[in-house]
């Protein structure tokens, strides 16, 4: 698998950092990359702490085009993904941006508790134990939003 930091710019997810696998499955994501933020756990995340009124401004003419069948492709279906993102704290997915594609990611928060970027560990489905998603990885992706948010203060 994969590790990626990213900030939101508008609708987009920009990559800042990428730690690719050692393996031979490597991330298409790399430093510079863009995804729209409404096809990406890592979007819903960055896009959490933004009020319900101010989303579905930001998405009022955005055309949701879908990834995957698990793509939420209206404001109602982004807004009840950004909702369980920000209510979780953490979003583990399987199949939202690939077919047989994993994430676990979880929020760098600054100092007033913002979100301000979101890193995640993703690959195929191959890469992972599948029943260790909700545990080991989520408290590792966990444990370094923590240090990287310290260490940005």
């Amino acid at each position: 698998m994969s590790a990626h930091l990213a900030i939101r710019d508008g609708r987009d997810v920009l990559y800042l950092h990428c730690v690719q696998t050692r393996s031979g499955f490597l991330s298409n994501m790399n430093v510079g990359a863009r995804v729209p933020a409404h096809a990406s756990p890592m979007g819903w995340l960055l896009l959490s702490d933004l009020p319900a009124e101010e989303l579905l401004e930001l998405y009022r003419d955005a055309d949701l085009a879908p990834m995957t069948d698990k793509t939420p492709n209206s404001p109602k279906a982004l807004a009840q993904a950004v909702w369980c993102a920000g209510r979780d704290g953490h979003v583990i997915s399987r199949g939202v941006m690939e077919t047989g594609g994993s994430s676990v990611c979880a929020p760098v928060r600054d100092r007033a508790g913002r979100v301000v970027a979101a890193i995640g560990v993703s690959g195929t489905d191959s890469a992972f134990d599948l029943a260790d998603l909700g545990t080991r990885y989520l408290d590792s992706v966990r444990h370094a939003a923590r240090r990287i948010a310290e260490r940005i203060g």
